[in-house]
Formats: structure tokens, C-alpha cells, sequence
């Protein structure tokens, strides 16, 4: 695991280095970022392929597939395993080379390079080098299993941003984007419109309450998620069919009382920031917290519906932590809640082996087949 921390704090100064010459020359700028996002994927590339799960269950299937075979075939072979566009990615990748690792490596830079041009639209809201860092500890390393799903979620992040901004024709665009490399995002790209649509008008109103609508979100999922999943299981299953296999064995026992809280903390921690900004998109991602927490906790009932669906959500959290940082006046304390919060990115660095995404061998080896 520690190889993972070396290449992490690496990348890190490097981000740093980057945005110490964001505004006064761009070009150390570009050249620091980029270099640090090539090291992520040269490192990415090189693994064992016993490294994230989905590798050798349909990775390098489909790749070394649409190197050999018509791209329709492909398609219709893989029609459970992917959507076109992840398979039309690995068409286009193919065209250049028959390696799977230097496809596990550009798929890796361009899903941090999304997650970077991201986290620099928010950059007069967060310290883009520290969120890029709790992006490391808690998706990056997810992404090594998830292959599909990678580039849905960071482009799902654009859909909210742009949904938020009122941009709706882009954020509708990048909905189709997301949704035809991994349909599980149409859901949340669901969320976030009617989100969007609902906390605006919520919030420019003088009767708004946010610790009214945080309790109503806790309790609403908390009491109807249950309900929804025993007695119409259908309605999950017409979105996920595909990933929603066990619905008879549910028992509610298995709630995830620890995921829950984790991801509850920093919601708890600056509440009363959330309380007295005027900032809509901080406020809109403390919702997302929120309903993170439900789904991490419902992860222990079902994670393949709930921990997947939940990683979509990793970077409003990640977004919204940097955000409330950002906002603290006093070094000390802004100090304090870096540590802590690195501290808590690092825990679920740890979680990472229990997902088998790392550790399964030793990382680095070139396999030839």
C-alpha cells in the first residue's frame, strides 16, 4: 500500500508546484500538472492486471476483443458486461496499440485529467492541489477496479457543475456522455437536475430552513429506502438491472453503521458553515453529503446498488470538504481540519484493500500473457 502513498505525495507536490505558477506562467503550470497526471497513469499502466477485479473479468476482454474482432461483435458479445461507449474508448485505443497496459494508462489519464480540469473550475471556492490529494486517497484507487464507471463519474461531475451554473444544454450533454460509458449514471445525473431545480428555489427563499431540509433528506431515505427496496424492488431494477442481483436476500441488519457516520462527518463538522454561506454550490454539495452517508450505509445491504452508485458522489464530497477549508480564515485551524480530513481520505485508502483493488500481488508487473 505504501507505494500507493510515495506515488500519491509525488503527484501531490507536483500539483502544488503547478498552481504556485498558475497565475504567473502558465506554461510551468500546464507542464506540472500534466507530468503529474502521466505519472498517475505510467503507475496506473504498469500494474498486474490482478489489480482491480474488473481487469481480468472483462478488461482485457473487450480491449484485446475490439483489436481482434469487428467492433459490432464486440459489442453484442459485451452487451452485459459494457455500454458502447466504453467499448467504442477501447476501439479507438486499439487503433494505436494491442497492449493492454498502455490502455489501463491512458484510460487513467484521461479519467484525472477530467477530475482536474473539474476541480479547477471550483478554483476560486478550494485549494485545487488538496482536493486533487483527497481525490487520490479515496476514488483514484476505486477506479483501478471500476474500469467503465471511471470516466461516467468524472464526467458526471461536469453535470453538476453545469446544472448548477443554470447551463442546462451542457449539462444534458454531458448526461449522454456519462450515461453511454456506464447507464447507472443516468440515475444520478437525475438526482442532481431535480437537486438543482428544487435547492435553488429552496434556498433563495426566506423561509428556508437548511437543517429542515437535512432532516427530511435523513429521514426520507433512511425510512423509505428500506419500504422501496421490499416492496418494489422493480423500481431499482428498471435503472440497474444489470447490477441489482440479489433483491430476496435483503436483510436490513447489514446496514453499514460505520460507512454511514464516516461519510457523515463532514457534513456534522460544517454544518454551521453550510448554515451561513451564501455559496449555492457548497450548499448543494452538503446535500449530496448527506445523501452519500444513506447510500454508503445501505452499501452494506446491497453494495453492488448502493456502494457503486455512491462512488458518483465521491466528488461533490471531495469538492465540498475543499470548499469549507477554503472558507476558514484562521491558518491554525485550516491546518487542523487538512490533517484531519487526509487523516480520514487515508482510512479509506486502507478500505481499498477490502474491495480487492490493491495488494492482490505486487503492483508493479508487466504481464505479456
Amino acid at each position: 500500500m505504501y507505494i500507493y502513498i510515495e506515488v500519491f505525495i509525488l503527484a501531490y507536490i507536483l500539483f502544488l508546484l503547478g498552481n504556485y505558477f498558475y497565475k504567473s506562467v502558465k506554461l510551468f503550470y500546464f507542464l506540472f500538472s500534466i507530468f503529474s497526471i502521466s505519472i498517475l497513469s505510467i503507475f496506473s499502466g504498469i500494474r498486474s492486471y490482478n489489480v482491480g477485479v474488473d481487469v481480468l473479468v472483462y478488461g482485457n476482454n473487450i480491449f484485446l476483443g475490439t483489436r481482434l474482432s469487428p467492433i459490432q461483435d464486440v459489442i453484442n458479445l459485451n452487451s452485459r458486461w459494457a455500454n458502447k461507449g466504453y467499448i467504442y474508448f477501447n476501439w479507438i485505443i486499439s487503433r494505436f496499440t494491442d497492449n493492454p497496459h498502455v490502455f489501463y494508462g491512458l484510460l487513467t489519464f484521461i479519467f484525472t485529467l477530467l477530475v482536474f480540469v473539474l476541480f479547477r473550475k471550483y478554483n476560486k471556492e478550494l485549494n485545487v492541489p488538496f482536493a486533487m490529494l483527497m481525490f487520490l486517497f479515496i476514488l483514484w484507487p476505486v477506479h483501478l477496479n471500476i474500469l467503465r464507471q471511471g470516466l461516467s463519474i468524472a464526467l458526471t461531475g461536469f453535470v453538476l457543475y453545469f446544472f448548477c451554473k443554470d447551463k442546462i444544454i451542457y449539462g444534458i450533454l454531458f448526461t449522454f456522455l456519462a450515461f453511454y460509458m456506464h447507464d447507472s449514471s443516468i440515475i444520478i445525473s437525475i438526482i442532481y437536475f431535480f437537486l438543482s431545480v428544487f435547492c435553488k428555489k429552496y434556498f433563495n427563499s426566506e423561509k428556508s430552513k437548511i437543517g429542515i431540509l437535512s432532516f427530511v433528506i435523513m429521514f426520507s431515505g433512511l425510512v423509505f429506502i428500506p419500504v422501496i427496496l421490499k416492496y418494489f424492488p422493480n423500481i431499482i431494477t428498471a435503472f440497474a438491472a444489470k447490477y441489482y442481483y440479489v433483491v430476496s436476500s435483503i436483510t436490513f441488519t447489514s446496514f453499514s453503521y460505520g460507512r454511514f457516520i464516516l461519510f457523515l462527518l463532514p457534513a456534522i463538522i460544517f454544518y454551521s458553515k453550510v448554515k451561513n454561506s451564501e455559496n449555492y454550490s457548497f450548499k448543494i454539495n452538503y446535500i449530496i453529503c448527506l445523501i452519500n452517508s444513506i447510500f454508503n450505509g445501505f452499501a452494506g445491504v446491497n453494495y453492488v446498488l448502493f456502494g457503486r452508485l455512491s462512488y458518483y458522489f465521491y466528488l461533490p464530497l471531495v469538492i465540498f470538504i475543499a470548499q469549507a477549508i477554503y472558507s476558514i480564515d484562521d491558518k491554525t485551524e485550516k491546518t487542523i481540519f487538512y490533517v484531519l480530513f487526509l487523516y480520514i481520505q487515508y482510512l479509506c485508502l486502507l478500505e481499498c484493500t477490502r474491495w480487492e483493488i490493491m495488494e492482490t500481488c505486487s503492483h508493479i508487473q508487466l504481464d505479456r500473457g
